[in-house]
C-alpha cells in the first residue's frame, strides 16, 4: 500500500486494519492486531510509520494493550452505531469560509451565499477568515471545517495537504486530495453544443486563455469535454489554447476558415470576442458562446453569447451537505462533487 503522504499511508494502513477487524480477518488469532515488525514487513513501511498505525488504532479506540501480548482490536457493535467511528459523520460544530483577498467577486459572493444559506438552515455558525485583511495562516480548531470558495493561492491550502485531519472543501475548482465542489463541466459543454447543433453549427472552434495538461482546473476540464464531444458528434473542430485573439479573428473573417461558432472556457473572453466581431464588417457572425453565465464584477449575466449558467449559490450550499455528511473514511478518500447548470440565451434572434 502506498501513498504520496506518510500521512495518507499511515491512515490508509489504519483503515485497511479496521476493514479486516470487521471483516472477521483477526478473529483466528483472537482479533490480535499485527506487531510493529509484522506492520514493517506486511505494509513495507518505515518503523516510524508502524508506530504511528499503532498509535492511531489506540487512540480512536480501536485496539487496546495487553502488556506481553500486544494490540487486539475492539469490535465494533453494530446495535452501537457510535462504536464504529469511520463510517459515521464526524461532528462540525462551525464553519470557516476562508478567502484569499476583499476583491469583488459575485462568482465568490454567491458560493459564500450559499454556504451561509445552507448553514444557517443546519444551525451550524459560520466565521469568515480573509488572507489579505489576517495576514496569517488559519489554524482550526478540533470541530471546525473549512470552505474555500475558490482555489487561487497555493499556499492557503499547505494545512490541507500537510494534515488529514483537516476537514476542508474547495469550491469551483480542482486540487488535489482535497474534496471539491465544481460545475459539471462535461454536462456544459454538452448542452452548449446541443444548442449549436440546433442552429446547425457543425464546425466550431474553442478558445481557451488557460490550459493545464493535467486537469487541474474547469477551463482544461470545458477543453478536454469539448474534443470528446466533437469528436463523438462527428463535428468539424478547431483548438486554440493560447487566448491569442487577434489570430482567431484572422481565422474567423478567412472565407476557408470561417467557423459556424466560436466557444470559450468562460464568458469574458467571449464578450470580448463578440464586441470585436460587431466591428468587423462580417454580415454573418458566427454564435458566440461561454461559460459561467455571471459578470465577476457586476453581478450580471453576460449580454449578446450563448453561455452555461453555473448556479454558485448551489454549490456553497453542496460545500456544506459535503461537509456534514461525509463520514471519516471520506475525508481520507476525498472525492469530487458535480454541480449541474443550465443552458442561457441572451443571444439577439
Amino acid at each position: 500500500m502506498t501513498g504520496k503522504k506518510e500521512n495518507s499511508l499511515y491512515m490508509n494502513i489504519v483503515l485497511d486494519i479496521y476493514d479486516k477487524l470487521l471483516s472477521g480477518f483477526y478473529e483466528e488469532n483472537g482479533n490480535r492486531f499485527p506487531s510493529r515488525a509484522a506492520l514493517r514487513k506486511g505494509y513495507h513501511i518505515s518503523g516510524v510509520t508502524a508506530s504511528r498505525v499503532q498509535a492511531e488504532l489506540l487512540r480512536r479506540g480501536l485496539a487496546y494493550n495487553l502488556p506481553g501480548k500486544g494490540l487486539f482490536g475492539n469490535v465494533p457493535d453494530r446495535k452501537k452505531k457510535k462504536a464504529d467511528p469511520f463510517l459515521h459523520p464526524a461532528r462540525i460544530d462551525r464553519i470557516v469560509i476562508l478567502s484569499s483577498d476583499t476583491k469583488v467577486n459575485f462568482t465568490n459572493d454567491n458560493i459564500m451565499k450559499g454556504v451561509r444559506e445552507r448553514s444557517r438552515e443546519l444551525g451550524i455558525p459560520v466565521r469568515f477568515h480573509c488572507r489579505e485583511v489576517e495576514n496569517k495562516i488559519l489554524h482550526l480548531k478540533e470541530n471546525e471545517g473549512m470552505i474555500v470558495p475558490y482555489w487561487s493561492i497555493a499556499e492557503m491550502y499547505t494545512q490541507m495537504l500537510a494534515n488529514w485531519r483537516t476537514r476542508g472543501v474547495i469550491c469551483n475548482n480542482y486540487f488535489a486530495e482535497t474534496y471539491c465542489v465544481l460545475i459539471d463541466n462535461y454536462h456544459g459543454i454538452s448542452g452548449l453544443l446541443d444548442a449549436l447543433e440546433s442552429r446547425n453549427c457543425r464546425r466550431i472552434f474553442f478558445c481557451t486563455k488557460h490550459f493545464v495538461n493535467l486537469g487541474m482546473a474547469n477551463l482544461s476540464e470545458r477543453t478536454y469535454a469539448f474534443q470528446n464531444e466533437c469528436e463523438r458528434r462527428s463535428l468539424e473542430y478547431r483548438i486554440l489554447t493560447d487566448g491569442n485573439q487577434t489570430e482567431l479573428m484572422d481565422l474567423v473573417t478567412g472565407a476557408k476558415t470561417r467557423p459556424d461558432a466560436v466557444m470559450f472556457s468562460c464568458d469574458r473572453e467571449a464578450v470580448r470576442f463578440r464586441e470585436k466581431l460587431l466591428g468587423s464588417g462580417l454580415r454573418k457572425l458566427p454564435v458566440v458562446t461561454g461559460f459561467d453565465g455571471i459578470n465577476m464584477k457586476t453581478g450580471f449575466p453576460p449580454e449578446g453569447i450563448l453561455t452555461w449558467a453555473v448556479d454558485y449559490s448551489l454549490m456553497g450550499r453542496a460545500a456544506v451537505d459535503v461537509m456534514m455528511n461525509n463520514t471519516f473514511l471520506d475525508w481520507v478518500m476525498p472525492d469530487v462533487v458535480r454541480v449541474k447548470g443550465s443552458l442561457l440565451d441572451n443571444t439577439k434572434s
